[in-house]
């Protein structure tokens, strides 16, 4: 390695120890040292280490300029940022023919201004040192995607292409005909119709694929199926307003890219867990040319509709993946920056989202792409965030910190601290499951309730207690009002295949059965997959309809996956994620209508009942009014002391004799729902049998 040629490169760095190198930290004015996670004065942004300075991160984050580009009068500014590039070239694409035009370097900002028009194709070539050993990946024949650009061009072309050129940061063959390219966006204000404003107490949510949704639904022209256009048809509509949803969760939506192995095997990346841009839609997403637009006109279609839109979005990797994989973006622009990188050898990266690298949240740059990023769509429409792998991004130098200043801004923001905020809470670390403990502002997936429900359902006789306390809100876990409830999400068996597996049945994603979890606490009712036994069915959709009632009458905020309600099977497959078949689209032919009904009573009975459900007081009784401890179980809701409602719950595998109890204002109880079908008024004081694996709510009986 030659030193001198490190040290001119990384400017600002010094060598330690011989190969590490690590950030010297600046000479500050005086009167503007800042102290561990202190705000900066300038520029209103939280610091999380000595190693930035104000002056530093005041350049970063103030709003006097816009990364990417931005209209100024009949010219188009194009920004980059970049600490260790020599030089930027900027290419413009327009009647097939290329014109390149350098960037004028000021301090880590490289700038120009060009005379060109909307929809012109353009990407970045970078010069600057290529040591992978020190993670600097310069290497000016890689065109590079525009981290900031709000639209794609084109999608980088993998057909016919030899995948070790592609993925090959060492290639010096150009790659012009095959990378990703931005485009200047045709417009810069979208009309938005304001969001219903669900408060968050009411919200029931529906998790689905925007392809898969609506991907083989002969209801709909058959080019807008799959795409954004197919979500926002009054047909889709219809659907979801009738079942009595909420909030629709798009699974990611951000353009993303297929992972090398998957290419290999003849596979793709179906679920989008795998971004390579954090602005642009997937452009098969969209039926016409516009992807952007054509999002804007569906989000404004559900609004319509009174249903909010959140997003699953992916800030903790990205598509390039480890350092073998593609150099689409942010690797060749500045991978020091970006990435994590281990401090004893910087060609690897620490790999907290197990995907192969990690974004480095603790540099303001990067915390400046994922906030414009929200800002971005949040302008766009969109009423809330998901977070996948949420731990990750509150990560510095590996330990997890509650108040890391990419929490702190997000709360801090204006426009973001106005929309809804959810947590996955867990990673890839050893220490990455930190349920309960995300930021105030945030809600959380809750996956104890998912096991909890699932166990006790399933005649799991040490779970009773733990069942009480999801059903309750899991205010033992500090999830009180924030607990997102749900029984399955994409990653895992579906509703129906739940009751109908015990074992995962995974080959058809080339991996010999190995992936996915094996921890699903299923129950096949004494046949392994689908069954013509009557009785088996009819055990399975008995459980079906007493968890789904379970999840819409438990304190907190239910989740529903698409499909869960009319009977949708993956067939088996409990990590579909590189399906793109029928494995995982909604099945529109083959619904459970009665499943459905059922669901869309439950939903439209939580509402009638919100109140009690949210706020009430629950006090757990066995059957016979007694200490509870076991799988048969009910629950005297009070609201505002008056006793309201009763959940009653059988998670045993045969029938439970019950007594409500008696009131000194009513005489008996209305039965609102019940899992098995049979709804009856009962008096109290008197025994009765409840089926296995059933749950019933009651109200008092109202005097005529």
């Amino acid at each position: 390695m030659d030193n001198r040629l490190l040290n001119s490169a990384l400017s600002g760095y010094r060598i330690k120890d011989g190969d590490a190198a690590t950030r010297e930290t600046p000479t500050r004015p005086s009167g503007q040292a800042i102290s561990l996670s202190g705000r900066c004065k300038q520029c209103s942004g939280y610091l999380l280490s000595k190693q930035y300075d104000s002056g530093h991160v005041a350049k970063l984050l103030n709003r006097n300029y816009t990364q990417g580009v931005c209209r100024e009068g009949d010219r188009y500014r194009f920004t980059l940022y970049s600490e260790h590039a020599s030089a930027v070239t900027l290419c413009l694409y327009e009647n097939n023919r290329e014109e390149t035009f350098p960037l004028e370097q000021s301090g880590t900002l490289f700038s120009t201004t060009v005379k060109t028009s909307p929809g012109t194709a353009y990407a970045y070539r970078l010069d600057g040192p290529h040591d992978p050993g020190q993670g600097l990946f310069f290497n000016p024949s890689r065109l590079l995607l525009d981290p900031f650009g709000r639209e794609l061009a084109r999608p980088a072309l993998l057909k016919g292409v030899d995948l070790p050129l592609y993925f090959g940061f060492e290639e010096t063959t150009d790659n012009v005909n095959f990378a990703a390219l931005s485009r200047i966006p045709e417009e810069q204000n979208y009309p938005v119709t304001p969001g219903p404003g669900i408060p968050q107490e009411a919200m029931i949510i529906y998790e689905l694929h925007v392809r898969g949704f609506t991907r083989i639904n002969a209801h709909l022209p058959r080019e807008l199926r799959g795409t954004f256009a197919g979500l926002a048809h009054p047909e889709s509509i219809a659907y979801l307003t009738g079942l009595g949803v909420t909030s629709v969760e798009l699974l990611p939506i951000f353009y993303f890219g297929i992972e090398p192995f998957l290419l290999k095997r003849g596979l793709t990346n179906y679920w989008g867990y795998n971004p390579v841009s954090f602005f642009c839609p997937h452009p098969t997403y969209a039926a016409g040319r516009n992807a952007t637009l054509e999002f804007v006109q569906t989000v404004n279609a559900l609004h319509d509709a009174g249903l909010e839109v959140i997003l699953d979005v992916v800030y903790n990797h990205t598509a390039e993946g480890e350092a073998e994989g593609p150099m689409l973006s942010f690797r060749g622009i500045d991978n020091r920056v970006y990435y994590r990188t281990l401090p004893e050898n910087r060609y690897q990266y620490y790999n907290a989202a197990g995907c192969g690298n990690t974004l480095q949240t603790e540099h303001p740059q990067v915390r400046h792409l994922i906030l414009e990023s929200l800002r971005h769509w949040a302008q766009l429409g969109v009423d809330g965030f998901r977070f996948d792998l949420a731990p990750v991004l509150g990560r510095f130098e590996g330990n997890f910190r509650e108040d890391h200043p990419l929490w702190l801004e997000m709360k801090a923001d204006p426009l973001l601290s106005t929309r809804k905020l959810i947590a996955e809470p867990w990673d890839a670390y050893p220490d990455g499951y930190r349920l309960g403990q995300c930021p105030p502002q945030f809600l959380e997936w809750n996956d104890r309730y998912r096991d909890g429900v699932r166990r006790f359902f399933l005649a799991d006789p040490e779970i009773a207690l733990d069942f009480q306390a999801r059903v309750a809100g899991s205010a033992d876990l500090n999830l009180d009002k924030k607990s997102i409830n749900f029984l399955a999400a994409h990653d895992g068996f579906t509703l129906r295949d739940l009751l109908s597996y015990t074992e995962k049945h995974n080959e058809a994603n080339g991996e010999e059965n190995q992936d996915g979890s094996n921890h699903n606490h299923s129950q096949n009712f004494g046949v392994e997959g689908a069954t013509a036994d009557f009785s088996i069915i009819e055990q399975r959709r008995s459980a079906a309809r007493a968890m789904l009632g379970t999840l819409f009458f438990s304190r907190g905020i239910p989740m529903i996956q698409a499909g869960d309600e009319c009977g949708r099977t993956q067939q088996g497959n409990n990590n579909a994620y590189c399906q793109d078949n029928e494995i995982n689209y909604f099945d529109w032919t083959h619904r459970d209508e009665e499943l459905e009904a059922f669901v869309r009573e439950t939903i439209a009975r939580r509402r009638e009942y919100l109140d009690c459900i949210q706020q009430g007081n629950y006090t757990w009784f066995s059957p016979s009014l007694e200490a509870v401890a076991d799988l048969a179980c009910f629950c005297l809701v009070e609201h505002e002391n008056i006793c309201k409602m009763i959940f009653l719950f059988n998670g045993r595998p045969e029938k439970a004799f019950f007594q409500l109890p008696v009131m000194d204002d009513s005489p008996g109880w209305d039965c609102l729902l019940s899992s098995d079908g049979n709804p009856v008024r009962r008096p109290g004081g008197t025994d009765f049998s409840v089926p296995a694996r059933t749950m019933q709510v009651y109200s008092l009986w109202k005097r005529s």
